[in-house]
């Protein structure tokens, strides 16, 4: 927590000097597009069900990013809704001949709702806290590499699909650097919950199904970013 508090302060401070600011807008009635960026991981506003150590099977579930809005109810009071987006593809090539190259491609889709609370503010800095909800779909698919044409039950594909359900509360500040438009640090924690299924091709073999074991990740994660445009 002392990290996080030196990091948001450092940021606040830079963004000071960097910007001019603008006049902050949260009174009953204000909107504004938000969009969202990963920031030092992956935890956010739209980003909250992926991380790097998470996996559908053997797939990496994609970090994703946002596009949403937010509406201010009453001065100081505002809710978010936000679409998120996720894809991932990588290809590696086989090291020698003889083999098939390593294929990996994922993608998610979901959405997210929140509230914001804003406990601060002064000139162009809001500080606040909130809480958000959502869900997200993802599915992949992994070719690995293998001797070429491959072996009689060699695995030569896995497919993966599963669901995701998430619960968190939020900390961060907002600047506006200019009239109208603000950047913005979140750092998120909470509970994440999912299941699904993958399939395994082998060759010259029937494709087999397999369930998920039940996901449940519950902690702190980092900072992300969002750029807000003011209407």
């Amino acid at each position: 927590m002392k990290k996080l508090l030196t990091l948001l302060a450092v940021v606040a401070i830079f963004t000071n000097f960097a910007f001019a600011g603008g006049d902050a807008l949260t009174s009953a009635g204000d909107k504004a597009l938000l969009f969202q960026f990963n920031g030092l991981a992956n935890l956010g506003t739209g980003s909250f069900m992926s991380s790097p150590n998470v996996s559908v099977g053997v797939l990496d579930i994609p970090q994703f990013n946002a596009i949403g809005v937010k509406y201010y109810f009453s001065d100081g009071f505002a809710g978010r809704a936000a679409l998120l987006l996720g894809y991932n593809s990588e290809t590696e090539k086989a090291g020698t001949g003889g083999f098939t190259d390593r294929k990996e491609s994922s993608m998610g889709l979901g959405l997210e709702f929140g509230i914001q609370s804003n406990i601060i503010k002064s000139g162009s800095f809001v500080g606040f806290i909130g809480a958000t909800a959502g869900f997200a779909m993802v599915s992949g698919t992994l070719e690995p590499t293998t001797v070429s044409p491959p072996p009689t039950g060699v695995v030569t594909k896995y497919d993966a699909s599963a669901t995701m359900f998430g619960l968190g509360g939020i900390a961060g500040f907002e600047y506006f650097i200019y009239d109208r438009i603000s950047l913005a640090a979140e750092y998120q924690f909470g509970l994440v919950l999912g299941g699904g299924t993958y399939e395994v091709t082998r060759q010259a073999q029937p494709t087999t199904t397999f369930d998920l074991p039940s996901m449940m990740s519950l902690g702190f994660n980092t900072v992300s970013f969002k750029l807000a445009a003011y209407l």
